[in-house]
């Protein structure tokens, strides 16, 4: 092989691994994002129901969903990495 190709062939593999940590990070940030957002949406549904019934109960058992989805998210966001 001559000198320039290997050059070219060492360029190509350091951009695909950057390229690749990039989408990586990209991904990451993104689901971090939705579960975020989710996690808010469902408190946010806690505190519009809540004063119509028994509102420490509603609150309590929606905060217990909003933190059990968020920590599964997490959970799968350290497996993808």
């Amino acid at each position: 092989m001559t000198k320039s190709r290997e050059q070219l062939e060492k360029w190509m593999s350091e951009t695909n691994s950057l390229l690749h940590k990039r989408l990586r990070n990209r991904a990451i940030k993104r689901r971090t994002l939705r579960a975020l957002t989710l996690t808010s949406f469902i408190l946010i549904v806690a505190t519009e129901i809540a004063p119509n019934a028994d509102g420490q109960v509603v609150f309590g058992a929606f905060l217990g969903i909003a933190l059990y989805h968020f920590s599964i998210e997490l959970e799968n966001l350290e497996d993808s990495e």
